[in-house]
């Protein structure tokens, strides 16, 4: 048998001509194994070129078009409680709605850029920069085509302090404070790329497809698993972007230690699990996944002390909101279930066609401001938007 050595993983890589010689590289190396295997693939070795050169030119502009302020640069007191409270606003309205959660992560690094460059004074300017940011990552992010948010809403947030001029201006100031830079790159574009090198486990017998008796079943097996590691880190990333201590740490780094923190989820529920036959990745998909991490966005598990310090943050952060278990049962594909947020309550008479969700948030004066939202019996669009003080 032919051996050749290599200075990637610096070990010896066995010549995998016969199944035999395939056998035995996976029984020595698994990781090494699984790469070789997987190169016998050519759309799969593609795509893993494409997301290559992908997140090579999204963490550039991470680090330098998209540098988001430290913390320590956000004055008092547009940070810490205001900032978390103003964010997770955002997500509420987002979910709620039925947008992309891309959106309130890109609105949230357009409300720390006016903070840290001082165009915002008050905190009547922190609220309404708030509404401009969201109003204009919808359009960026979302589907302004399909969807149509009328400005009209939103200035019914603002409880009638607000009007639609000040929201235009405060769009054209906002804007030329970004320097027209409106595509940062958020941890959930990182998190889509990260998911396209989670191997499937029709991968594991090459091309052969007699090799696997029931390719539906472990199709819809793979897509499961996908989807609830999807929600759990879609979930973890929300906590991490409302909360300014992770702002140090690069989206880049937040998204793949939130696929870190689903995959640890699902290996516990499995073993908590009386089922074994239950969705879940196999030791050959963790590890293929791991390499591919490596070798394809750079990022090791094991040592970048960043990545050991941001999954540690995050479950402390995760301790104290636990994981919704829509996030684990949930089989609408590539969204949270609805949820209603820690500090929300319904209220109001049962409508028979209409619910009512109310969200409290205190603006640091202890003057609380409840937005009532009231959706169609199919949730798709609002139906009615009250806003009041108490």
């Amino acid at each position: 048998m032919r051996e050749t050595s290599t200075n990637i993983m610096d070990t010896k890589m066995i010549d995998c001509s016969s199944p035999s010689s395939q056998q035995e590289v996976i029984s020595s190396n698994s990781c090494l194994g699984s790469s070789i295997l997987l190169s016998r693939d050519s759309a799969d070795t593609d795509s893993v070129n494409n997301t290559r050169s992908t997140l090579q030119h999204m963490r550039f502009l991470e680090s330098t078009t998209y540098k988001r302020p430290l913390p320590c640069n956000l004055p008092e007191p547009f940070n810490g409680l205001w900032r978390q409270q103003i964010v997770e606003w955002m997500y509420t309205l987002v979910k709620h709605c039925n947008l992309r959660l891309a959106s309130a992560a890109a609105a949230s690094y357009y409300l720390d850029v006016a903070v840290y460059k001082g165009l915002i004074q008050s905190p009547n300017d922190y609220q309404l920069v708030a509404l401009t940011s969201l109003y204009l990552a919808l359009k960026v992010y979302d589907s302004p085509c399909l969807r149509v948010i009328k400005l009209g809403s939103f200035v019914k947030l603002g409880n009638g302090e607000l009007s639609e001029d000040d929201i235009l201006r405060m769009e054209w100031d906002l804007i030329n404070v970004l320097g027209w830079r409106l595509n940062p790159p958020t941890a959930n574009c990182f998190l889509q790329q990260y998911l396209t090198l989670l191997p499937s486990r029709r991968l594991f017998h090459g091309e052969d497809p007699t090799i696997s008796n029931n390719n539906t079943n472990s199709n819809n097996n793979n897509n499961m698993v996908r989807d609830r590691i999807k929600n759990i880190a879609l979930h973890a990333i929300e906590q991490a972007t409302t909360r300014d201590n992770f702002l140090s740490i690069p989206v880049s780094i937040i998204a793949y230690s939130a696929i870190l923190f689903a995959i640890e989820t699902l290996d516990l529920q499995q073993y908590y699990s009386s089922s074994l036959s239950s969705p879940h990745l196999t030791c050959w998909q963790v590890e293929t996944f791991l390499l591919r991490m490596a070798h394809v966005a750079n990022l090791d598990s094991t040592s970048n002390p960043t990545v050991l310090r941001c999954v540690m943050l995050l479950g402390r952060t995760l301790k104290d909101n636990p994981i919704p278990a829509s996030c684990i049962i949930n089989k609408r594909k590539g969204c949270l279930a609805e949820q209603q947020p820690s500090k929300s309550k319904a209220i109001g008479r049962p409508y028979q066609h209409l619910q009512s969700v109310v969200a409290t948030s205190d603006n640091g004066y202890g003057n609380g401001v409840t937005v009532v939202e009231r959706y169609e019996s199919d949730k798709n669009s609002p139906k009615h938007v009250e806003v009041m003080r108490y």
